[in-house]
């Protein structure tokens, strides 16, 4: 019984009939393996198929980078057969191993990067494939976008005074991003893809968010993705700078808000929702965040 299978046809002979008025067809002598639970043979076989597959979505040889190298995880393929792979850069201060981009200083040469991966399916390990990379150094007055997201990964209660600028791929040399968590005890960075900022509604002092450029930078342009966070009205205080900007309910609703002409060093954003039956919550996909090296 072939119904509900999936299965490799290997040989097969087409018997056509001659009848009127119309042509007949069997199919006779199929032999199959059944794909739905026979595995490949070895070990080496699933590992040559990740790396045929994750060959196609590795990143490219790029002489004049400027911006974060995309790491793929191995695809759904590549996962069924239990494939993993492990990235390695010789130069982790400039290309993480995440492929964190930390350009060089303006007046500085640029840096030759090679990262390199290894695939590994169960007690065998592919060879290193090496791609070689140029980072750009920072060109003096240059305006540098960096885009902060949340990845997918386990929810993290932060703690008062840490520096998360690298669990949203920043630069934790240029970003410090730190969170206060006053009447709330949680501050999230959450697994779902955001970061939320929980209130209270008895005292209007809920979570706060800080990001401060090092000295030497300044910002620019702010770029604030919010989602709906949740059902109770919400309200915040966006303080840019030394400017106070109060952010109603309707800002705060899949809203991307976009605050130009700037030249600070640091924001912040603190859940101020006050009142109701429900604790408000303010949730933050992204930040895009244009800056530059301060030249003298």
């Amino acid at each position: 019984d072939l119904r509900g299978k999936k299965f490799n046809i290997t040989g097969w002979i087409f018997d056509i009939g001659s009848g009127s008025p119309a042509i007949s067809m069997s199919i006779q002598g199929i032999n199959y393996t059944d794909a739905t639970t026979a595995p490949l043979a070895t070990e080496a076989e699933r590992l040559a198929i990740a790396a045929d597959r994750y060959a196609a979505i590795a990143p490219r040889p790029n002489a004049e980078l400027k911006q974060n190298v995309i790491l793929p995880a191995v695809n759904s393929v590549a996962t069924e057969i239990g494939a993993t792979i492990a990235w390695t850069s010789d130069t982790p201060s400039v290309i993480s191993n995440t492929g964190v981009v930390t350009r060089p200083l303006a007046g500085s040469p640029d840096v030759p990067v090679k990262l390199s991966y290894v695939l590994t399916v169960g007690t065998l390990s592919s060879t290193p494939v090496e791609i070689n990379f140029t980072v750009k150094a920072v060109v003096p007055g240059e305006l540098l976008t960096v885009i902060a997201t949340v990845p997918t990964g386990t929810t993290t209660n932060t703690v008062v005074g840490t520096n998360y600028a690298t669990n949203l791929a920043l630069d934790s040399a240029l970003f410090n991003l730190n969170f206060v968590k006053n009447v709330p005890t949680v501050a999230a960075i959450n697994t779902a893809g955001q970061i939320r900022l929980y209130g209270d509604r008895a005292s209007g002092n809920g979570n706060q968010l800080n990001l401060a450029l090092v000295a030497g930078y300044r910002i620019t342009q702010i770029k604030i993705s919010f989602l709906t966070g949740s059902t109770a009205a919400t309200s915040a205080d966006l303080t840019i700078g030394s400017t106070l900007i109060t952010l109603g309910a309707s800002d705060l609703t899949t809203q991307t808000r976009t605050y130009s002409d700037l030249d600070v060093t640091s924001f912040s954003i603190k859940n101020t929702h006050l009142g109701g039956s429900a604790n408000g919550q303010v949730w933050i996909s992204a930040f895009e965040i244009t800056y530059q090296q301060v030249i003298a």
